[in-house]
């Protein structure tokens, strides 16, 4: 089987059209045997891009070009065959040696998850050191509004909560992943008792 055969075997249009572009294919049923989506070429206000999963082609009925993986690659790329196959062989990491392609194995699968869920935990952090920034400031405001022991009084709960909120922010950027996803399960429940709390005390 030649490096060709193992591309248009091993990987789909829609991969390529997920790897290249920035269409969404969330909301379409790419299990169909053929299903349409707007062209990636040209300004498309009805979807005009058909691609046919049982023979693994695609074509613009508005004229952009039609064929398969490696045609479509060159199109989206606008680069020759040599280049197109080049790329589509270390992008979906096609293993010429054993006549196996790997863009469509689990390997590939679970590295683009991972990098997904990473992405999600990193995000949730820095909403969570966000938070706790803004406690921490808005607990300084009140420290520096007092003006008299009843005052002390009514905000010294918050005072205690510094230390904790100082602790929290250093392992949230601490290095170690662990670390950090459990402090954030931490956060997270101290954030959603502390909006409670607001809520009854507004209502």
């Amino acid at each position: 089987m030649t490096i060709i055969d193992q591309i248009k075997e091993a990987v789909t249009i829609p991969e390529v059209i997920k790897e290249y572009t920035n269409i969404d294919l969330s909301k379409v049923n790419t299990r169909r045997k053929g299903f349409n989506i707007k062209c990636p070429f040209h300004n498309d206000s009805n979807p005009s891009f058909t691609v046919w999963r049982d023979t693994n082609r695609f074509k613009c009925w508005a004229g952009c070009g039609g064929g398969d993986v490696i045609d479509l690659t060159m199109l989206l790329l606008n680069v020759d065959k040599k280049y197109a196959i080049h790329q589509l062989k270390k992008d979906f990491e096609i293993n010429s040696e054993s006549g196996k392609g790997s863009g469509d194995s689990k390997s590939r699968k679970i590295k683009k998850q991972i990098s997904l869920v990473n992405k999600e935990f990193n995000e949730k952090t820095l909403v969570g050191i966000h938070q706790l920034s803004n406690l921490d400031s808005i607990i300084d405001r009140k420290i520096s509004a007092i003006k008299s022991i009843e005052d002390l009084e009514l905000i010294g709960e918050l005072y205690h909560l510094k230390p904790l909120i100082n602790y929290w922010l250093d392992c949230l950027i601490h290095e170690e992943t662990a670390i950090r996803f459990y402090t954030l399960k931490d956060v997270n429940k101290f954030i959603r008792r502390a909006m409670q709390y607001a809520d009854k005390r507004n209502y």
